[in-house]
């Protein structure tokens, strides 16, 4: 009887959503530690509105705590609550994509 043919998975694939993240923060260098996990916990639980874009007669659930300067410019600002906000996920994505895309402009001759 002929063996079955081997099974090729992607990375990732399979995986639980927060084990997914882990495999993309690591990969893109990024390392969400313990503290980080409780202050983040602590943060969204305090600011559960997204900063940007909630006003008093539309509330926007936060989904993301939010560097506002990023820890590559600020590493040792990376556990300060005063570096924080809460944003949702649009917003968060425009804001990390602006910052991507002034960085790749800045490194450009």
């Amino acid at each position: 009887m002929p063996a079955a043919p081997p099974r090729h998975h992607l990375p990732g694939h399979g995986l639980a959503k927060q084990s997914q993240q882990r495999l993309r923060n690591v990969r893109s260098g990024q390392t969400y530690d313990a503290p980080w996990r409780r202050l983040r916990d602590w943060w969204i639980g305090n600011n559960p509105l997204c900063a940007a874009c909630s006003t008093e007669d539309w509330p926007v659930s936060a989904t993301d705590v939010d560097h506002i300067v990023p820890v590559v410019q600020a590493p040792d600002r990376r556990l300060d609550p005063t570096n924080l906000q809460s944003l949702c996920r649009s917003c968060h994505g425009r804001k990390t994509y602006g910052e991507t895309l002034g960085k790749a402009r800045d490194t450009t001759p």
